[in-house]
């Protein structure tokens, strides 16, 4: 239950960021918690009120801190090799947070912006992945050089 609330904490901090960033930059001092412009952002607008449009926002930015949160807990398995992990772990987040970035109204719902997100999913995820390794490599040599003196 916590891992839950954990999860869905970070994903609402991290959207309701990102929104406002957005929003200052493109919304001329109005907030949107969808882009009025994606697929998501005009439907939900025209159908419901502001409220219930940050409601929807709410949602979906819990779900996905909620599904990245599990997500990682692939990268405790002891017994897989770190590119299982990695190939599970990839294919989990990017299965799960493509349609609720679409939903969340992040893009439009068109084949050039989901081609799009996916090259940046990519090259975000690697340049994650590489410095979390890399990270992990300097832990594992610094409990080994303490381990053999």
């Amino acid at each position: 239950m916590r891992t839950i609330f954990h999860g869905m904490l970070l994903g609402i901090s991290i959207g309701l960021v990102i929104s406002i960033i957005f929003s200052y930059v493109f919304a001329g001092g109005d907030y949107y918690p969808m882009s009025p412009s994606s697929t998501s952002g005009a439907y939900f607008y025209k159908q419901f009120s502001e409220t219930t449009v940050l409601l929807i926002a709410l949602i979906c930015w819990s779900l996905i801190g909620i599904g990245f949160t599990f997500a990682g807990k692939i990268f405790q398995k002891e017994n897989w090799a770190i590119w299982q992990m990695t190939i599970v772990h990839f294919l989990t987040v990017i299965l799960f947070f493509l349609p609720l970035s679409v939903v969340s109204g992040w893009y439009p719902l068109h084949v050039k912006a989901i081609l799009f997100f996916i090259l940046m999913f990519i090259v975000i995820y690697a340049i994650i992945w590489s410095i979390l390794l890399a990270i992990n490599i300097w832990r594992i040599n610094k409990i080994n050089h303490k381990l053999s003196n």
